[in-house]
Formats: structure tokens, C-alpha cells, sequence
């Protein structure tokens, strides 16, 4: 990078001034190099330093890649000794044929302090290249490598524009020039993919952290906390923000190498021989033959990127509507927690290739300006003859312009503050969920088969969607194994919210749940329970039921629940999920009998039934429960089968306002 420095001020002051650099003018440019080029060196050595101690704590492992890793070995000592041949140069191209013994002799000494410390920092700046590459760390950003890259890159696009300005004035022979003019631009190439590569690698990573995080988070986060924060909130930072800061990076790669371009060049636009157009011409058709061929293949992989980000965006769908059911089963939880990481890592892999694939397209486009400009400046003159140095100025100053690199900034502007604030806002969700998430779900309690559960002066209060108070309790109240409790009450009787509190979901305000004679926390009442509430989601999958063995058992309900022609189970998957709401009540039913909880919660489970399944229900199933010593607990509006339960509640303003013995109606 130094060396693009010094050259870059030599051509400045050549093309300026039409003759040798003068010794003295280059006094202060040689000790602003110096400085800069001794400042980086010892940055270099400081990042060696830290490396050798990774190394050394063995937090470094030694990982080769292959010969991947050999390859851009081989690559990068290619590129190390142009860039030393192109400086052992400088003298006798920029310096009126001069050489180095001549210039430590006719120049201030700064001259060779300045050549000193760009050596250095080159030197340094490999080693410590070679180190983190072959000596990585896991999750390793390598900050300082790529803003090397992102900062070589500008500055050799602007050394390429500055070479062509010279051979355009120059009427001697162009090769030297035409050689610095590869260097330039390999180093710009080299230094845009590696950037591109690096910063896809660096910001898929972190969002692929950032997502697992959240989702960790948000199953750990009590249901009732979960309402508060919005399901909305989640679900758009966990899509729209994180895309938003994945779709940046290539505007944020350009808008970087502009900003350096534009500090260094000028703007030149100019059109005027028909021959160079054509030529120009060609040489642009051949690159978008080329763009055609290489773009098909990056559409293919971003396709298939597509595709797993539709699973992953399902998987979320399911962690939000389903999230009573995994909240109650610590199993159900981890498994559906594998599953949904498993499709998260899966999209961060297809993302990077597609990426990857994208970058290289992006290059074929850039090489187009500079393949033409080549050709226009080394190839013309020799194709055709009259062309003077007037007419390849005219031409190169267009393919020169600063339009393209103008353009590219304004739009980062905007993107970086989108950027801004979507991270922002997946970082504040995050920490909302952080404040209230609870520990205590990771901790596993034996389920007791034999469950006497009592409410002992429980009271809730919220305010519903007319921001009205709306609360619940005192209620004292027991329930048993073996026993059936029916509650019932009208619409907004505290029915659903009184459920809510028996099971967890809802953390009381006041007031005690008792399990055997102890009181249990809010975050583990869930286990005892197996519920259908009457927004009952149903996963592509039964996560947390051991269904290994039990297929005989798992074809008998599906037979008796009338539903064994709708859908098969394989290995615990569902073959589909696209029910009635009845049927999926059904296979509600179904899990609930899987987990074999000592208490079973239905919410209004009979009111999507068709009459003779609904007695079915209250008539056979229930029975069979209570004979298998589980406690049921119903919401039902079927006054008809009230008669079946061994005690009802009734529900008025969230209070306890009766508790008869069942009548059964006739």
C-alpha cells in the first residue's frame, strides 16, 4: 500500500510539472511517507505480537487450508515480488532513469528513510497477513487487514488512473508504464475480493450470532413477557433488519474503495474517435458475454439461498405461534431449538456462496473500464494509425470520470443509516429480551405423577386492547389426579387468563401456586401440563416426544381420533400440516397423550368438533383420562355435559362466582 503512496505522489508531481521530480519538493512528501509508512509498520509488528500470543495461549490453531491455503501462498509471494520489482523501478521510470544508489546520493535523506519504512511496513504487513491466515481463530473479524485491503484497493484504482494520464503524455515508450498499470491493477482486484470476501464471511457470522442469540433468548423468555415486547418486533428484526445489514455489505465495499478514489483523482470526460468506439465497443460485448455466463450461476445460488431463507422465516413463524407450546415443554423446546439453529446455520452457508458467487460478477463488471482503457491506450495506436495522444486523452478521461465513484457514495450514505438502525434495533429487542428472560427454564424438575394443585389467593390484573383494566382473583381453588374441573363463563369471563395462570404462561401478581403441599415457581408449572389452548399451533414436527417405538400407538389414536386418512407420521414428522382447525385440534389431542402429563388444560377443544365427535370427547376420551389418574381441566360452553365433570367452575368479571355440583342435562 506505502508504495502506491510514493508513486502516487511521484506521478502527481510528473504529470504536473512534465520533468523530473525536483529533490527538494520531494523532501516533504519523502518524510509524510516516512511517517505513514513507519506508523504502519509498527502497527503490523503490534498485530504479530498479538498473533504470535494466540498462538502461543493456542486461543490460534494452525488450520493450512490445504491447497486452497497453498494456492494463496504461491498467489500472494506473486503479488509481494511485483510489488518489490515495481519498487527497486521507481527511480528509473519516475526519476528520469535515475537509480537508488543515485537517488541516496542527489536526494534528501528523507528519500530513503521514506523507502525504508514502506519496505518495513510491506514486510510487516505480510508476515502478519500469512499469520492470520494460516493461524486463525474462530469467529476472528481481522478488522485491521481488511481496512489494509479496502484502503490498497482505492488507492491502486487511483494509481491505475494516474499511470494512463502519464503514458498519455508521455511520447516515449509506454511499456514501463503498461507494466506499472498491471501492478495497479492486480492490486486492486486482489484487494476488492479479499475485501468482499472477508467482510461477507465477517457480517454473515455476526448475523448468524446475532440470530441464534435472539432465538436462545427469546425461548427463554416467559410468555407472558413475550406479549409484551410484541411478536411483530421480533419477527422484524429477526427478518427485515438482519437482511437490511446483509443486503449493505457490497455498498459498503464500494462506497469505502469511492471514498479513496475520490481523494485521490480527478474527473476527466471526453469522446472523440469512431475507431475507439468500436473497439471500445467490442471489448464491452465480449465482458457482457462473460457477465451473462457468470451471472446465471450467481442467480442459481442465490435461488437456493431464497429457498432456505424461506424454511429459516418458517421456523420463526412456528418459535412466535407456537410459542405457548414449546414455553410448556423444556423437550419440545430443544428439539425444535436444533432444528430451527440447524436451518439458520444452513442459510448463513448458502448466503456466503451465493455472496461469494455475486463478488465474482462483480468483478467481471468492474474489469470492463479497465480492459477497454487498456486496450484503448496500448492497443489503438498500434491498430491503427494517426491516432494521437490528444485523441487516447479524450478517451481515457472518460473511462476515467468520477461519476460512477460519486454515485456509489451517496448511496452508502443512506444505507449506512439503514444499517444504523436496524442494528440498533435488533440490539435494543435484544436486550429487552435479555432483561426478562429467566434462567430457571434450563433447570429440569421431576414431573410427580400424582398432582394435588391449589390456587391460594392468585390475582392478575392487564389491560386488554381498549387499554381497559381488566383482573383476576382472589381465586382459591384445588384441583387433583383423577378428577375433571369444567370451567365455564361467558366471553371475557377470565376463562382463557385463568388457564394461563394455572399453567405458567402468566406470572400471578399476588398469590401462590401449590403443587403437593409446595409452592412453584411460575417457570416450571408449564412441565406438569399438557394443554390444547384454543389457538393451538401445530409444528411440522412433535419436538420434546420420545415417538421411537410408540408408531403402533401413534396409528391406533390417529384411527380413534378419525384422522388417520388426513395425514401419516414419519419419525415424528407430520406429512402435512394443512388441517381443518378441528383436525389439528385432534392431533392435539394426539401429542397430549404422547407427553402423558399428569394434567391435561383444553381450551373450548370440543367447540371446532363435529356433534358425534364432540360426545365422543366428553363421553369417552375424558373418562379415560380420569381413569388413567390424570387431572382435566376443560373450558366448555357444553352445559349438556356438565354432568360428566366432578366439579365446575364458573367464570363472571374473573371471578370465581360458583361452584356447584354437576347436573347432567337431559
Amino acid at each position: 500500500m506505502l508504495v502506491f503512496v510514493l508513486l502516487l505522489s511521484v506521478g502527481l508531481t510528473q504529470s504536473a510539472a512534465a520533468a523530473p521530480l525536483d529533490p527538494a519538493s520531494a523532501n516533504g512528501v519523502s518524510w509524510l511517507v516516512a511517517a505513514v509508512g513507519g506508523l504502519f509498520a509498527l502497527l503490523s509488528v503490534v498485530m504479530i505480537f498479538a498473533t504470535l500470543v494466540g498462538v502461543v495461549r493456542k486461543t490460534r490453531q494452525f488450520t493450512g487450508n490445504g491447497w486452497q491455503g497453498l494456492q494463496g501462498f504461491l498467489f500472494s509471494l506473486v503479488l509481494v515480488g511485483a510489488l518489490g520489482s515495481g519498487l527497486y523501478f521507481v527511480p528509473d521510470v519516475f526519476m528520469d532513469g535515475a537509480s537508488w544508489s543515485e537517488v541516496s546520493r542527489d536526494y534528501p535523506p528523507s528519500t530513503m528513510y521514506a523507502l525504508y519504512a514502506i519496505v518495513a511496513g510491506i514486510a510487516a504487513f505480510y508476515l502478519q497477513f500469512l499469520l492470520g491466515m494460516y493461524f486463525a481463530r474462530p469467529k476472528e473479524r481481522r478488522i485491521f487487514t481488511i481496512s489494509t485491503f479496502s484502503v490498497l484497493s482505492g488507492m491502486s484504482y487511483a494509481f491505475v488512473m494516474f499511470i494512463v494520464n502519464m503514458a498519455l503524455a508521455s511520447d516515449g515508450s509506454k511499456l514501463a508504464l503498461g507494466a506499472y498499470f498491471i501492478l495497479g491493477l492486480a492490486f486492486y482486484v486482489f484487494g476488492q475480493k479479499l475485501v468482499r470476501a472477508q467482510l461477507t464471511r465477517l457480517t454473515n457470522n455476526m448475523l448468524f450470532a446475532k440470530r441464534t442469540e435472539l432465538i436462545g433468548k427469546l425461548l427463554k423468555t416467559p410468555y407472558y413477557k413475550l406479549e409484551d415486547v410484541g411478536s411483530e418486533k421480533v419477527y422484524t428484526s429477526l427478518n427485515n433488519d438482519t437482511e437490511t445489514i446483509s443486503g449493505a455489505i457490497g455498498m459498503i465495499v464500494i462506497g469505502i474503495t469511492s471514498s479513496v478514489t475520490i481523494i485521490t483523482s480527478f474527473v476527466y470526460l471526453a469522446i472523440s474517435s469512431l475507431w475507439g468506439l468500436g473497439m471500445s465497443f467490442a471489448m464491452v460485448l465480449v465482458a457482457a458475454v462473460l457477465l451473462i455466463v457468470a451471472n446465471k450461476s450467481a442467480n442459481a445460488k442465490f435461488n437456493a439461498a431464497r429457498d432456505t431463507q424461506n424454511i429459516f422465516f418458517k421456523y420463526i413463524n412456528d418459535l412466535l405461534g407456537g410459542f405457548k407450546e414449546l414455553y410448556l415443554n423444556k423437550a419440545r423446546r430443544n428439539d425444535f431449538q436444533e432444528d430451527i439453529v440447524d436451518s439458520c446455520e444452513q442459510y448463513r452457508t448458502k448466503r456466503i456462496d451465493a455472496e461469494l458467487v455475486g463478488a465474482n460478477v462483480y468483478f467481471v463488471g468492474e474489469l470492463v473500464a479497465f480492459v477497454v482503457l487498456g486496450g484503448l491506450v496500448f492497443m489503438l495506436p498500434a491498430l491503427v494509425s494517426g491516432v494521437t495522444n490528444a485523441t487516447l486523452s479524450d478517451y481515457v478521461l472518460v473511462f476515467l470520470f468520477l461519476k460512477g465513484p460519486l454515485d456509489n457514495v451517496m448511496n452508502m450514505i443512506p444505507r449506512i443509516s439503514q444499517v444504523k438502525v436496524s442494528w440498533k434495533r435488533i440490539n435494543d429487542i435484544s436486550e429487552q429480551i435479555k432483561a426478562v428472560e429467566s434462567e430457571k427454564m434450563d433447570i429440569v424438575q421431576e414431573i410427580p405423577s400424582d398432582v394435588q394443585l391449589e390456587l391460594k389467593d392468585l390475582q392478575f390484573s392487564y389491560k386488554n386492547a381498549e387499554n381497559e383494566k381488566f383482573s383476576v382473583g382472589p381465586i382459591n381453588y384445588a384441583f387433583g389426579t383423577g378428577e375433571i374441573i369444567f370451567i365455564t363463563g361467558g366471553n371475557g369471563s377470565g376463562k382463557s387468563t385463568l388457564a394461563k395462570l394455572i399453567t405458567g404462561l402468566y406470572k400471578p401478581d399476588q398469590g401462590q401456586v401449590i403443587v403437593n403441599g409446595e409452592a412453584m415457581d411460575t417457570e416450571h408449572l408449564g412441565q406438569l401440563f399438557s394443554t390444547v389452548f384454543t389457538d393451538y399451533f401445530l409444528f411440522d414436527k412433535m419436538y420434546g416426544i420420545e415417538h421411537q417405538g410408540k408408531e403402533d400407538v401413534i396409528d391406533e389414536y390417529l384411527h380413534l381420533l378419525g384422522v388417520e386418512d388426513k395425514l401419516k407420521i414419519t419419525d415424528g414428522v407430520f406429512s402435512t400440516t394443512k388441517l381443518s382447525t378441528g383436525q389439528k385440534k385432534r392431533i392435539a389431542l394426539l401429542i397430549s397423550y404422547l407427553e402423558d402429563r399428569p394434567v391435561y388444560l383444553f381450551d373450548e377443544w370440543a367447540a371446532d368438533q363435529d356433534p358425534e365427535f364432540r360426545q365422543y370427547f366428553y363421553e369417552e376420551l375424558l373418562p379415560e383420562m380420569k381413569a388413567q389418574g390424570k387431572c382435566v381441566i376443560a373450558i366448555t360452553h357444553d352445559d349438556r355435559y356438565f354432568g360428566l365433570a366432578d366439579k365446575v367452575i364458573k367464570m363472571e368479571q374473573g371471578q370465581v362466582v360458583e361452584d356447584a355440583e354437576p347436573v347432567l342435562a337431559v
